[in-house]
């Protein structure tokens, strides 16, 4: 198989996570950013005074939906071609995923769903409005929810000789 296809969604993710400020790839995993003071300096300096938090998320959020495409693709769950939701990940691709990387009923799928529910439910939101100071809230899930179900779908991709760099 040739991995170009999701070689190049695989770069797309990790630029966006990476330019959020909210994570970066170290060559094996994401690392989440745990400093919210550093973070803020980072978003008012990087995009905008008001603003900055909120692009932030909404390039973390294309940036994981990206990933989830990566490793879907990756894996053939889905074609380069097709524009699945989020939801549709969460509620079906996510399962035949783990199906075939052999995560079913294990702590990595159930990772992945409520990693990805939540992301869901940002993604949501953010598309719809700016809501001053939401995402404040949102900041330790990066460390103990979102970082750990993108890594699961980076180890996805690596199961399927996926040569990540």
């Amino acid at each position: 198989m040739s991995h170009a296809d999701c070689q190049i969604l695989f770069e797309a993710a990790k630029t966006l996570v990476e330019k959020s400020g909210l994570a970066k790839y170290c060559g094996q995993d994401f690392i989440a950013c745990d400093d919210e003071a550093a973070f803020r300096k980072y978003w008012e300096k990087q995009f905008h005074q008001e603003f900055g938090r909120y692009m932030a998320w909404v390039l973390f959020l294309v940036g994981a939906e990206n990933l989830a495409k990566a490793a879907c693709v990756c894996n053939c769950v889905v074609t380069v071609k097709s524009t699945p939701t989020l939801e549709k990940y969460v509620n079906s691709h996510f399962e035949s995923l783990c199906k075939k990387r052999g995560y079913c009923g294990g702590d990595n799928e159930d990772k992945l769903i409520k990693g990805y529910k939540l992301l869901k439910k940002a993604r949501n939101r953010d598309a719809h409005s700016y809501r001053k100071g939401k995402r404040s809230a949102d900041f330790p899930d990066v460390k103990h929810t979102f970082v750990p179900a993108l890594n699961i779908l980076v180890t996805a991709m690596r199961d399927h000789d996926h040569p990540l760099q």
